[in-house]
């Protein structure tokens, strides 16, 4: 912080002493808040996928199945083998 207020105050070179007063300033006031918005300007959509092999998500599939049918058979969750 003293290094950045030497440079704004002293410095030889115009360019380095607005640098130094405006990191001085975002450090003391926080940079301005950003926007996050999609290309267009709207929503941003997340899409989480998880990839796997056709067996694994036979398996998986086969599992949650078991799993719904357990439950709605007993109306207790399954706790896993």
């Amino acid at each position: 912080m003293q290094a950045l207020a030497g440079i704004m105050l002293n410095g030889t070179n115009e360019g380095a002493r607005v640098s130094a007063a405006g990191l001085l300033l975002e450090r003391g006031w926080g940079k301005a808040a950003q926007p996050i918005t999609g290309e267009d300007g709207g929503e941003i959509t997340i899409v989480i996928r998880r990839l796997m092999d056709e067996d694994a998500a036979k398996t998986i599939e086969g599992r949650v199945v078991k799993t719904i049918d357990q439950v709605v058979r007993t109306g207790v969750e399954d706790k896993g083998d």
